[in-house]
């Protein structure tokens, strides 16, 4: 996401019409250039590498910077992040002095 977020500031694509589009600068963009047109991509056949982010679309990862919840390599998982659990209780019903 700070490699996305410094290109998207760099090259001034911060139009609404723009987001759909800016993670093709760090997915296909990318590997169009590195020459991996043939093995890169979602479709049948080829290697499932891919990351999971924490939001619901495109916008809202560019605008929230989300976090990488999971990346998986060859169908595999690299990392998974668990639901983060909060044990600190609260006690509502207290009375202040």
């Amino acid at each position: 996401m700070n490699i996305l977020d410094n290109g998207l500031h760099a090259t001034q694509l911060m139009r609404e019409e723009d987001f759909p589009r800016n993670f093709d600068l760090i997915t296909y963009n990318g590997a169009k250039l590195m020459g991996l047109g043939d093995i890169y991509g979602l479709s049948e056949g080829k290697p499932a590498n891919f990351i999971v982010l924490d939001a619901p679309n495109v916008f809202e990862a560019q605008r929230r910077r989300v976090d990488c919840i999971a990346s998986i390599r060859n169908g595999s998982y690299l990392f998974k992040k668990e639901t983060p659990k909060f044990t600190t209780e609260l006690d509502i019903d207290r009375k202040t002095k």
